[in-house]
C-alpha cells in the first residue's frame, strides 16, 4: 500500500506505525498533491516501481473543506479525483493492455442531500460529483470495455481535520446538526466490507455511512425516475397544455394517481385469481 499526502511528516509517521505492524515491504509513501497531473503520475509510477507490480487498487482520498475557498475545495475534492480516476483508467484499463482494476473515492453524506448555505456549498457541491462520477463510469458497459469497477463512500461527520480541525466550524457545525462523530475506523471497517462484497454488486455503488445504522446503498433510480416523471409530464400536456412546468406539486398528484393505479390493478389481479 502506498500512501501520499501533501503533509509529509504525518505521511511518514503513518507508513512507519504501519511497517512496524505489516513489514517495511508492505508500504511506501509518496508526497503528492492531487491537483498536479504530474504529482499524481509520479505516485503511480513509484508505487509501481517500489512493490514491482501494477496497481490493483486506487483510493481517491483527499479532502478538504470550504474553509479555504471555493476553487481549492473544488479543485482538491473534485479535479484531485479526476486526476486520479481517469489515470486510474489510462494504466489499468483492459482496452490499453492492462488488467482492470478498482477505484474507491471518498465521497460524503454530503453528496447526497444539498447545502443550504452559500458559504459550504462548494463542498457539498463537489461531493455530488463524485457520486455522479461514480455512477456514470460504475457501468457494465464501462466494466466490459475497461475491466474496472467503481464505488465511492459517503459517511457523515467523522473525526477527521475536514470536521474538526477548525474550532469554530466543528462548534457551528455541532450546533446545527444533531449527530454523533464517527472514529475513522468505523469508516476503515466500510471500506474493508465494500472491497469484501461481490463488485459486480457494488459497481457504480455509493456506500453511505452513519452513526448506529447499517452501511446502505445510496438508491439510484434517475433513469427510471426521469421516464416516471416524462410520463406524468406527457399526459399534464395533453389534459392541462397551458400548465408551463409540471411543479412538486403536481408531481405528488401523479405519485398518489401511480399508487391507487397500481392498487387497484393489483387488488382486481388478485380478485380474479381467486
Amino acid at each position: 500500500m502506498t500512501i501520499s499526502d501533501v503533509l509529509v511528516d504525518q505521511g511518514k509517521e503513518t507508513v512507519s506505525r504501519f511497517a512496524e505492524q505489516y513489514g517495511k515491504d508492505k508500504v511506501h509513501f509518496v508526497k503528492c498533491d492531487v491537483r498536479n497531473e504530474d504529482d499524481v503520475k509520479a505516485l503511480w509510477d513509484e508505487t509501481v516501481t517500489f512493490f514491482g507490480s501494477e496497481v490493483d487498487v486506487m483510493v481517491n482520498n483527499a479532502g478538504v473543506n470550504h474553509l479555504p475557498g471555493w476553487k481549492i475545495c473544488v479543485d482538491i475534492d473534485l479535479i484531485g479525483v479526476l486526476n486520479g480516476t481517469y489515470l486510474a483508467f489510462d494504466k489499468m484499463s483492459r482496452a490499453k493492455g492492462g488488467k482492470g482494476g478498482v477505484i474507491i473515492s471518498t465521497a460524503s453524506l454530503a453528496g447526497c442531500v444539498g447545502s443550504n448555505e452559500l458559504e459550504s456549498s462548494p463542498y457539498f457541491i463537489a461531493k455530488h460529483a463524485v457520486v455522479a462520477m461514480t455512477k456514470s463510469l460504475g457501468t457494465p458497459k464501462v466494466y466490459r470495455e475497461h475491466g474496472i469497477r467503481l464505488a465511492c463512500i459517503c459517511p457523515s461527520f467523522t473525526d477527521t481535520d475536514i470536521v474538526t480541525g477548525d474550532k469554530q466550524l466543528h462548534q457551528k457545525i455541532k450546533e446545527k446538526y444533531d449527530y454523533e462523530l464517527m472514529p475513522v475506523s468505523r469508516i476503515a471497517s466500510a471500506f474493508v466490507s465494500l472491497m469484501k462484497t461481490d463488485l459486480n454488486s457494488s459497481n457504480g455503488k455509493a456506500l453511505v455511512v452513519v452513526p448506529e445504522v447499517t452501511d446502505f446503498y445510496w438508491p439510484n433510480h434517475d433513469l427510471q425516475m426521469l421516464k416516471w416523471l416524462g410520463l406524468g409530464g406527457k399526459l399534464l400536456k395533453k389534459a392541462k397544455p397551458e400548465v408551463a412546468i409540471f411543479t412538486s406539486r403536481l408531481q405528488f398528484v401523479w405519485l398518489l394517481i401511480t399508487f391507487l393505479a397500481f392498487y387497484f390493478i393489483l387488488r382486481f389481479g388478485l380478485c380474479c385469481v381467486f
